[in-house]
């Protein structure tokens, strides 16, 4: 079958009697021909003119095409491109629209098989990061399913690595500029998905000061800016041909086998005991629960712990001041689990005041919860009934680290929710969305 006439192909042939049995050939497959007889004038054709594959015979065999291989690959504009190396045995045998089938006696050099599993990979890569921070926003059955999903691609980049690696392995042996970043970039992913994979099979929850699930957040936070300056400098342009039906099965085939190998992981763990089994449906382990003086430390970014004096705090709320002896007379109790995005959970019986019987009949849409760092979150007023403001967990007094002299306790919302130090209670028209997803500070 013929390909389409808008197909562009590029001919580099360097021996004028072949040059014209090539052309031909391709012309009458249905392929518009731009020829080129050397190296310069073949990159100079293949910039101004885009072709959908490029077809080299040069003299000297394929030692000979080599340095217009290694020059296109190094071009931006021509590095995406199909290129087949032609012998003198090769045969008649193109495809369609651009799409060349491997020819008889040819070599063909698969740079448009590195561009698609680069595509795949950054597809991959924001799939896992945006399900990732989806499961830190919810400490209910989302998250499950969230996890779910940023585990499968987690799994999917690890079965592409091999494929990724000869790519990697095909850059490095060229100099480009901005090596360096790639070289990191690839690097804090390996970290990453070696952080994650530690932290969810339970062989390595803690290193040092931090903990698995920080440095598998944190080298994900660090590789955001590389990334963009990845997809910018290596920009990868999509063709149609990249949406086939067959690419498109490959694709399933790939998260299939993703989703096959962590659900293999996950009964791995199980069989083996690994305290993985353990894990919250968040991916949290349990710390502490019922059990104050055991319950980690923990804050958000750089919120650092304050010293506060209780004879001199007051709590700004309602429209009115409160001293800490007024406020810890109150004893609403709820037994609630601080769900940490650090990694752990921790249930105790949490002592204090629910927010509604202290704001009673004011009126807004929102609630503002601020801390003496400055550190804040907006809920729905219509909450207020099921926010407690603790001074009191296990029956003790709440100590600096944990929010001492008060720290809200929002049931089924993650840590982060849970505000620390808190100096006032406001109340206003804004609605409770109108924040950032995650605090800033």
């Amino acid at each position: 079958m013929n390909a389409v006439r808008t197909a562009t192909a590029l001919l580099v042939d360097d021996n004028a009697v072949s040059r014209l049995a090539n052309q031909s050939r391709l012309e009458n497959d249905g392929y518009n021909v731009v020829v080129a007889t050397d190296k310069t004038a073949a990159l100079d054709s293949a910039r101004r003119s885009s072709p959908n594959v490029i077809f080299i015979h040069l003299a000297a065999g394929r030692a000979g095409s080599l340095p217009l291989i290694e020059a296109l690959r190094s071009d931006d504009a021509c590095r995406h491109m199909p290129v087949v190396v032609l012998t003198d045995q090769s045969s008649r045998s193109l495809g369609q629209a651009g799409e060349p089938r491997p020819l008889v006696g040819a070599s063909s050099v698969p740079t448009r098989v590195g561009a698609r599993t680069n595509l795949v990979l950054l597809v991959l890569l924001a799939a896992a990061f945006l399900t990732g921070w989806l499961a830190f926003a919810f400490a209910s059955a989302p998250a499950r399913w969230s996890l779910v999903l940023h585990a499968t691609s987690g799994f999917a980049i690890l079965l592409l690595l091999p494929w990724k690696s000869m790519i990697a392995r095909r850059g490095l042996g060229r100099p480009r500029p901005g090596r360096w970043a790639s070289i990191l970039f690839g690097a804090l992913v390996i970290v990453s998905l070696g952080a994650g994979l530690a932290h969810s099979t339970g062989v390595a929850v803690v290193a040092g000061p931090l903990t698995a699930m920080e440095i598998h957040v944190g080298a994900a936070l660090v590789a955001i800016p590389l990334a963009i300056w990845h997809i910018v400098a290596r920009r990868i342009r999509l063709r149609h041909t990249d949406l086939s039906r067959r690419n498109f099965l490959r694709g399933a085939l790939v998260i299939s086998g993703a989703a096959a190998a962590y659900g293999a992981s996950e009964l791995v763990v199980q069989a083996a005991n690994l305290p993985g089994r353990a894990r919250r449906f968040t991916g949290s382990y349990e710390a502490g629960s019922y059990r104050p003086e055991q319950m980690p430390v923990s804050s958000w970014m750089f919120d650092a712990i304050p010293q506060v004096d209780a004879g001199a705090w007051t709590l700004r709320i309602g429209g009115r001041e409160m001293w800490y002896d007024e406020l810890a007379k109150f004893d609403d109790r709820v037994t609630a689990t601080l769900d940490c995005t650090g990694g752990f959970y921790s249930t105790q019986e949490w002592s204090g005041v629910r927010l509604d019987r202290v704001l009673k009949n004011t009126s807004g849409n929102s609630i503002r919860v601020v801390s003496q760092t400055g550190y804040a979150r907006r809920f729905p007023l219509a909450e207020a009934n099921r926010l407690l403001l603790a001074t009191r967990f296990g029956g003790r007094t709440l100590d600096a680290g944990h929010g001492y002299p008060a720290r809200l306790v929002a049931a089924d919302r993650r840590g982060f929710w849970w505000v620390k130090w808190v100096v006032a209670i406001e109340v206003d028209d804004l609605p409770h969305w109108w924040q950032s997803p995650f605090p800033m500070q």
